[in-house]
């Protein structure tokens, strides 16, 4: 859901070179990571204006359930990439905002 074919091709060209993915930890290091921080900007972007919760973020930009606490850890590690790549001050982000409790959110884009 929400996937682009692109996307999808890369996921699927490195699990026919390294098998199933064990599990997220291991799809992330087989992924370019530069693809799947854009993957995240672009859910971000869609939902712009939207608190998006660490699971709706993880399903929705890369297709994975959240399991354990290490994929909430995953979303935050992008995040925080994102955001120092971004943002003027990533100690104190204005684009990619923290919803406490909730996860993050971007401005509304129209």
């Amino acid at each position: 859901k929400g996937a682009g074919q692109a996307a999808l091709d890369i996921i699927f060209a490195a699990r026919d070179r390294g098998g199933k993915f064990a599990d997220l930890g291991d799809f992330c290091k087989r992924i370019d990571l530069r693809k799947v921080n854009r993957r995240v900007l672009e859910t971000l972007i869609k939902y712009s204006g939207e608190p998006m919760t660490h699971e709706h973020l993880l399903e929705e930009a890369w297709g994975f359930p959240v399991r354990t606490q290490s994929d909430v850890y995953i979303v935050r590690t992008h995040v925080s990439r994102l955001r120092s790549k971004l943002e003027d001050n990533p100690d104190e982000p204005t684009l990619i905002q923290t919803v406490r409790g909730i996860g993050y959110k971007l401005p509304k884009v129209n």
